[in-house]
């Protein structure tokens, strides 16, 4: 797993293995640390984990990630599940609501998590992204998210969809002002300049 993805600084992950199954992987990269003997023909792997551990570490992406583990274990997984479903309910529904607006997922709020994919009419993806950032300083991601086939297969989007995603920081309040972001990128793609705020140039992005 990245650590990014739970509140840790990039470039610092996990890998979690069962233990009977030690012996039947082997590294992706070979380096310093990770061989207890080495021979100009031959080398010989160190024990789990250190045999995946290649190179020169990097202890203060470990330490920051290890304090943002800690940190979801103070607020709890529980909590964190129910925060980001129920804010995710509120996104979801939210956006249904607004015309002009694709939303993709299950409608159940039991299948769904706070990170949302949708697109726009008139808008293409990497300009709504543009969009969100300059009329309210909102930061949402644009494109087909590491999943090309699903959204062009699957969903038919060759362009890519919009994603916004929530976490423990985020506030129903960020929720409102999102949406209200967003019937401005809406008014946008139907031509209405009403959506740009006074005084700025819309760029094509």
């Amino acid at each position: 797993m990245s650590g990014h993805k739970a509140l840790g600084p990039k470039g610092a992950g996990v890998l979690v293995v069962k233990e009977r199954n030690f012996d039947r992987l082997k590294p992706a990269r070979l380096g310093g640390g990770i061989i207890t003997d080495v021979t100009l023909d031959a080398y010989e792997l160190a024990d789990s984990p250190a045999c995946y551990e290649a190179g020169t570490h990097d202890p203060a992406a470990a330490a920051g990630l290890a304090e943002a583990f800690k940190t979801l274990d103070e607020l709890g997984m529980d909590r964190v599940a129910e925060h980001d479903r129920a804010l995710g309910t509120l996104l979801y529904n939210g956006l249904k609501n607004i015309a002009g607006v694709m939303v993709f997922g299950p409608s159940d709020p039991t299948e769904r998590t706070g990170t949302c994919a949708f697109a726009i009419d008139g808008v293409k993806p990497p300009r709504a992204a543009a969009l969100y950032d300059r009329l309210g300083n909102v930061a949402v991601r644009s494109g087909h998210h590491c999943a090309l086939p699903l959204a062009t297969e699957y969903l038919g989007r060759r362009e890519g969809t919009v994603r916004a995603s929530l976490y423990v920081y985020n506030s129903e309040e960020e929720i409102e002002r999102f949406l209200e972001v967003t019937e401005r990128v809406v008014a946008i793609g139907k031509g209405n300049s009403a959506g740009v705020s006074s005084g700025a140039t819309e760029t094509q992005a």
